[in-house]
């Protein structure tokens, strides 16, 4: 495949665009628009390398026996502000970190800072330290926005490239930093320091022609990972160090720095060959993401990587204003009226014929002609160009099977209609000049070109053979950032079992096309290629526009690892992760290959890790939070009653019967056991309980205060009804800010708003991480928040009305169908007993509202039973719920509900919920009970019974408003909380406890205040409130001292708030 990006598309729509500017630039808003919704990343599957050896395709993972993840804890800043990060602001640098939510690029948040001054370039930096594992390469990817040509400078201690300087964008840009650890630093601590060295904004107008400059500079840091060689997050860190650090000048001194259509072709001693289209040739500055000489554009380019894994660009040549390799034949030149060379060549596939490697070239801009390039081999001379027979023309992908080649093209049909055909030649034809070519015709192999059939409804980018009976074809629908495969028994078909296994990154402005095969890794992965491009000006941008190619990584491909054998479904006598064929080892969830020819047993994870003998020995199992019974535990393939001993996490308790179902005798630890035998309670479990170790006997109501906003749990609106959110605001001695505490036992409590009267619970009683908090009486619940499937009678809803709508919680959706009449059903994953049912209507059109209906149930989805029947039901508003009692006492797994609108020949209806009552035996559901357990310093952490998840607000997030939700406990500082007597919360800044050892001078003061804590406490965040409590400005801080900016703040009275690692302390503040 050559044409399925830039090349293709211009070749077939230059009828309707004139030029490669028009192209790129009035193209790419208009395909933006169809594409827009598909800026995710989606993670890729890739292969381990290292570098040099004996063969340069012949990639070593070093340990393919393991399958690591992202390093980083907290590098989306998910987890808040201060979790595994260090901030700091040198003296005579004055700047402030926090938290966005509108900049994110990876999940809800993402680091915000502002430099205001720069004394130095390195005096405003955050920081993380990392443990890494035992691999000699990694990639830290990360995203970032800035003023443009804002300088961030990143610095990893303990690499072998130390630093690389980058250049920001106004648009979120995907950054790379790839490194190499020499042996001394594996399973060791790294520190990575990102430095904000800009305290000015440049602004760009291309027209008229200015750039302005202000002072103050923001950045947004966002989605760090960092991946070894052996990650499932699909990274190829191999070839991204490669091209990065591995290129050799050539004898002109200048090597490949950026380029698309990256075809390889491996060369049987080991070397590869790569070809590229359009790129640029000239000096690599490895520790800059900028070129900093852009050098020349070529039109295509030969790299040749030796067996040590370096890069080698063959020179290039000037022919008429086109500088390339491959130059077209004198005789076939075509002329612009200003005497240059108009036409050039693109590169197709590569093979061995005739002892020479032989390369297939496609005219551009030319007569539709295509030719051979030929080299010799194994010395790599270039020996010319021949053309090929007419009919050979745009079959530029193949590969040789058995002394034939297969040939793939591709049909265009209209602007998006895009079909392969396939054709097969003997080897030494492949010029066409032997009359050994046919076609498929869609039954057998003919003569006539003409009677080749469609064979797939994808380009024919590229196709390669896996293995016998064994075929995979990859493509990008046209400008699409989508990355398909398909696979096949033959090299003709049929195509089957197309899968989505790539999309191009959200990066502002780019796009992708072109991909291509890359052979198979020493891992069984497979490499896979698409080119990167970007949409500003192009090659020679005066000052004053925003350029695109002095980024490397805005035009250099992205490489994805995908397992094809694993995908295809022809793959015979797959191989284990051991290497075994049809062997039974697999990856546990540590990573690590085990089970099989290992001889390894299977890593345990949980809370608590139980063992069959002493000293942590013999069968074993791993267990979060819950209850065990004898059943559970065998089900899980341990015998409780061998039990000998355990390990415990710090927190959690467990408890030990001595009969089936928690009954007769219990014994409580809260730390590990190395024998049960010394504790008398040896091989004598039968059941168990592993909870949280929670505060006991707590009794009253309390305001419950978070500790790193200083703001109080609230019902969002004062509202009384169920699924309130719960929500941060200033304390204004609200009842809907006051909780009571009901203890059922074990430190465990329901937690009652005295506003609402209703307790605190998870929506949808959801054991997710960041599900949110609401309130909720417990007497009910939809099922359908459980899981389920739902369909419809009907297929022909319009898109984005599809029956799926009807459960996705928004009345603003709907679910449409042109029938008068349709059922809707909903198959839940266990029978339940419905107490009522509701409908919700659509935004418009009442005549199509449902007016009669009947809900039936079943367990086998054939047998119905009737519930409920209504007639002539009127909805007498948009978006109106009405809800309907049952009293049915038997319990169902579908639901149908059959109904018919009002008028006419559309039904509609936005919102379907099925009620349900709860039976919890202590009153409450598990979602509504939470352990209360000591966090030091007079805090505590609110932990979900259900989830064991603990309720935050992320650190560093201060807007009042902020809803409350679940998230796992790191100990970040979002999950604190203290529980505060309502009464005795001051009502005046008089009443705030002041610290001796802190100073805050100037006061009075005007433009600004230094905060300095003599005895060398931690400041951890400033806050400045009105005399009414709110807050008017906000700032992390991870330092004894601090400056804080009085910019913005109107003359008058504040109250100044500090919190530390020991409390929070208040002072008076006077603003002249």
């Amino acid at each position: 495949m050559r044409f399925g990006g830039i090349a293709f598309f211009y070749r077939h729509i230059k009828n309707y665009l004139r030029g490669f500017k028009i192209l790129l630039n009035q193209l790419y808003f208009y395909i933006m628009k169809k594409i827009s919704f598909y800026f995710v990343i989606l993670l890729f599957l890739c292969a381990n390398q290292v570098y040099g050896g004996s063969s340069a395709p012949q990639l070593n993972s070093g340990n393919l026996q393991k399958r690591t993840g992202n390093y980083l804890r907290n590098g989306s800043f998910e987890y808040g502000l201060n979790l595994d990060w260090e901030y700091r602001i040198t003296t005579g640098s004055a700047g402030q970190f926090s938290l966005a939510t509108t900049q994110a690029m990876d999940g809800k948040m993402s680091l915000k800072t502002e430099v205001s001054t720069l004394k130095y370039s390195n005096g405003v930096s955050a920081k993380t330290r990392v443990k890494i594992g035992s691999d000699s390469l990694y990639l830290l990817h990360f995203w970032a926005r800035g003023p443009e040509e804002a300088k961030l400078y990143v610095q990893i201690e303990g690499a072998q490239q130390t630093a690389v300087l980058y250049e920001m964008h106004t648009g979120a840009t995907a950054f790379f930093y790839p490194f190499k650890v020499s042996n001394s630093k594996l399973n060791s601590e790294i520190v990575i320091t990102f430095y904000f060295q800009d305290d000015k904004t440049k602004t760009k107008v291309a027209d008229p022609c200015s750039v302005t400059t202000t002072a103050g500079a923001t950045y947004f840091l966002d989605g760090l990972t960092l991946v070894d060689q052996s990650n499932t997050l699909g990274y190829d860190v191999h070839n991204t160090f490669l091209w990065n650090y591995n290129q050799k000048p050539n004898a002109n001194g200048k090597v490949w720095t950026a380029g698309d259509n990256d075809v390889s072709f491996d060369l049987p001693d080991g070397r590869r060959m790569w070809f590229f289209n359009d790129s640029f040739y000239g000096v690599n500055y490895p520790a800059r993401n900028r070129l900093v000489d852009v050098g020349q554009f070529v039109r295509n380019i030969v790299v040749v990587q030796d067996l040590s894994n370096k890069l080698t660009a063959y020179p290039v040549t000037n022919q008429g204003g086109q500088w390339a390799y491959f130059r077209i034949p004198d005789q076939d030149v075509i002329y612009n009226t200003d005497g240059s060379v108009k036409n050039i060549f693109w590169v197709g596939d590569a093979l061995i014929e005739d002892n020479q490697v032989k390369v297939h070239l496609i005219e551009v801009y030319g007569k539709d002609r295509s030719y051979l390039a030929k080299f010799s081999y194994p010395e790599l001379e270039f020996l010319g160009i021949e053309q090929q027979e007419n009919f050979c023309h745009t079959y530029e992908t193949f590969f040789v099977e058995n002394d034939k080649i297969y040939l793939y093209r591709t049909e265009n049909e209209g602007v998006w209609g895009r079909y392969m055909h396939v054709a097969r030649a003997d080897l030494g034809d492949l010029n066409g000049k032997k009359g050994t070519w046919e076609y498929w015709n869609g039954n057998a192999w003919g003569t006539s070109r003409d009677e080749s059939a469609r064979i797939h409804d994808m380009m024919g980018d590229g196709v390669i053979r896996l293995g016998e009976g064994n075929y995979a074809h990859v493509s990008m629908p046209l400008m699409s950032p989508e990355l398909h495969v398909a696979f096949a028994p033959a090299p003709q078909g049929p195509w089957t079992n197309r899968q989505l296994v790539a999309v191009g990154d959200r990066a502002d402005k780019h796009w992708y096309y072109m991909p291509n095969f890359h052979g198979q890794l020493a891992n069984g992965m497979y490499s896979i290629s698409f080119s990167a491009n970007y949409n500003y000006c192009l090659f020679f941008c005066k000052d004053c526009e925003v350029s695109s190619f002095v980024d490397k990584y805005w035009y250099r491909p992205r490489y994805v690892q995908i397992d094809l054998l694993g995908l295809s479904p022809y793959t015979k006598n797959p191989k284990d992760c051991a290497g075994v064929e049809n062997g039974t080892a697999f990856f546990d969830n540590c990573g690590e290959c085990v089970g099989g020819t290992t001889g390894l047993n299977p890593c345990i994870t949980g809370v608590a890790k139980l063992y069959a003998d002493a000293n942590f020995s013999g069968a074993s199992v791993g267990l979060n939070a819950g209850e065990y019974t004898l059943d559970s535990l065998q089900g899980l393939g341990f015998s409780p009653e061998s039990l000998s001993s355990f390990t415990l996490e710090s927190g959690y308790v467990i408890e030990l019967y001595a009969a089936d179902n928690f009954r007769n005798e219990v014994r409580i630890f809260e730390n590990q056991i190395s024998d049960l035998a010394a504790e008398s309670f040896d091989n004598a479990t039968y059941s168990l309980i592993v909870r949280r170790k929670g505060i006991a006997d707590l009794t009253g109501t309390f305001a419950i205060q978070h500790k790193q906003s200083g703001m109080f749990m609230s019902i969002s609106g004062n509202n009384t009804a169920n699924d309130a959110p719960v929500i941060l605001r200033n304390y204004q001695n609200s009842a809907f800010q006051k909780f009571t505490l009901t203890a059922v036992g074990n430190g465990t409590y329901a937690i009652k708003n005295t506003g609402s009267d209703k307790y605190l619970s998870i929506f949808n009683q959801s054991n997710e991480q960041k599900a949110y908090v609401n309130q909720w009486d417990g007497l009910e619940f939809d099922i359908i928040a459980l899981g389920g499937e739902i369909s419809a009678q009907y297929s022909d809803s319009p898109g984005g009305e599809d029956v799926t709508k009807l459960i996705d919680k928004n009345v603003a959706t709907k679910f449409l169908t042109f029938h008068n009449s349709s059922w809707v059903q909903y198959k839940a994953l266990s029978p339940k007993v419905l107490s009522r049912y509701s409908l919700t209507s659509a935004n418009d059109a009442p005549v199509r509202d449902p007016r009669t209906w009947t809900l039936s149930g079943s367990n086998d989805g054939e047998n119905w039973t009737v519930i409920d029947t209504q007639q002539d039901v009127t909805f007498s508003t948009r978006f109106q719920e009405k809800s309907f009692p049952l009293t049915t006492e038997t319990g169902f797994s579908y639901y149908r509900i059959e109904m018919t609108c009002s008028s006419g020949t559309v039904l509609q209806l936005a919102e379907l919920k099925l009620f349900a009552k709860t039976n919890s035996q202590s009153g409450f559901a598990d979602s509504q009970l939470f352990v209360i357990q000591d966090a030091g310093n007079g805090f505590v952490k609110l932990i979900n019974k259900n989830s064991d998840l603990q309720l935050e607000v992320i650190d560093g997030v201060t807007t009042a408003g902020e809803k409350v939700w679940q998230n796992l406990d790191f100990g970040q500082l979002g999950g604190q909380w203290k529980l505060v007597n309502p009464d005795s919360i001051p009502n005046s800044v008089e009443s705030l406890q002041t610290n001796p050892d802190i100073s805050i001078f100037p006061n009075p003061a005007t433009d600004f205040v230094r905060i300095e804590a003599r005895g060398q406490e931690i400041i951890r965040s400033v806050a400045i409130t009105d005399l009414r409590g709110s807050v008017v400005f906000f700032m992390n801080c991870s330092d004894v001292s601090t400056v804080v900016p009085l910019t913005g703040l109107n003359t008058g009275f504040y109250l100044i708030k500090i919190n530390t690692e020991s409390g929070s302390y208040g002072h008076k503040l006077l603003k002249k």
